[in-house]
């Protein structure tokens, strides 16, 4: 065979698998977002009407049992991830040790929840902790029965997750346990605004007043006559 030949049907080839792979992937993030889109509805309306979690404990990476109540009185931060996710969970928890950098030693605490937890062990999770320098006095690495975790991700940080699918959002909780803020890792003028966020609330030495209650909403007929 001709060599011009050979050679342009491997370009053909090679194109068309690069745009399998392209499409595959973009698939997946599709159905992952569509995914939490559904889980997100879903939590919105028991929001409404179920009791919700307001504490639990979960294994850490050095094996122990952690108790969310050490981070009573300690402004903390809020993650999902899992150690297989090759590229996003990477460069999400490369931002959050940025902010480890700059923020444990001010007391910041930093929690990072697994949701591959069949995988995703005390020592997988310690050895993944180790990539970023994790001090284990500061930033706690999680993991337990998936079911028990998508309840804390939705109940008490108000985020959908599921099996290797969570929100790219960083939680910011304040001092007495109230969620003061969500920034997306991968937004520049978000990771500013979480360095401004957790200067305030390191400075604060009361709780902030309650919000006041939502609205009632509109009658439809009201929003008809507009």
């Amino acid at each position: 065979m001709n060599r011009k030949y050979l050679y342009g049907v491997a370009l053909l080839l090679f194109a068309a698998g690069t745009l399998l792979l392209v499409t595959a992937g973009r698939l997946g993030r599709d159905r992952a977002a569509n995914r939490l889109e559904v889980l997100q509805v879903v939590l919105d309306e028991s929001w409404k009407s179920e009791e919700l979690l307001k504490d639990y404990k979960l294994a850490e990476r050095s094996g122990r049992m952690f108790d969310s109540h050490e981070l009573d009185g300690q402004v903390h931060v809020v993650s999902f991830f899992f150690t297989t996710c090759p590229t996003a969970c990477v460069r999400q928890n490369t931002q959050v040790q940025l902010l480890h950098e700059a923020f444990a030693d001010q007391g910041v605490k930093f929690v990072s929840m697994t949701c591959d937890p069949d995988r995703d062990t005390p020592q997988v999770l310690a050895d993944y902790a180790r990539r970023f320098q994790a001090r284990d006095d500061a930033w706690y690495f999680l993991t337990g029965d998936l079911l028990h975790i998508r309840r804390v991700a939705a109940e008490i940080y108000r985020v959908p997750l599921d099996k290797e699918t969570h929100s790219e959002k960083l939680i910011v909780m304040d001092r007495w346990g109230a969620l003061r803020g969500t920034y997306h890792w991968n937004k520049t003028e978000d990771m500013a605004a979480i360095r401004l966020q957790l200067d305030r609330l390191l400075a604060e030495t009361q709780p902030p007043p309650p919000a006041p209650p939502a609205p009632p909403p509109r009658p439809p007929a009201e929003e008809d006559d507009e």
